[in-house]
This record gives C-alpha cells, sequence and structure tokens, in this order.
C-alpha cells in the first residue's frame, strides 16, 4: 500500500499509522471512518466509529451490509 501512496504521489494526504496501544485516543484525533469491504454484516468497528460520532464512509456490501 506504501509503494501505491508514493506512486499516486499521496503520501502528504494519506497516512499508514500502524499498530497503536492507544487505539481509542487516535480514533477520536481521526476526521472520519471509511470502510471499503465488501464482505461484512454488521461490524463491530463501523459500530465503535459511529459511537464516536466520526463521520463514515462504508461500501454497500452485496450480501447487505453497510
Amino acid at each position: 500500500m506504501q509503494k501505491m501512496i508514493e506512486e499516486v504521489d499521496a503520501k502528504e494526504n494519506i497516512f499508514l499509522m500502524g499498530t497503536s496501544q492507544t487505539l481509542h485516543l487516535d480514533i477520536l484525533d481521526s476526521y472520519g471512518f471509511i470502510m471499503t469491504s465488501n464482505h461484512e454484516g454488521l461490524p463491530n468497528a463501523l459500530l465503535e466509529a459511529m459511537a464516536l460520532g466520526l463521520c463514515c464512509i462504508c461500501t454497500d456490501c452485496p450480501c447487505g451490509g453497510p
């Protein structure tokens, strides 16, 4: 992914943050939540992001998910 980000010259806008020991605080510092999975029911990650009040963008999954 990092190589693709560099190829399209987006490294100033897209950051791969890696792992975190303070994920809850990191999420609160975010602008939004984007989930691009095509195979989800009702994912906990989406519910948690919504509960934190983040703007959420999700794929309309063919299986009836988000």
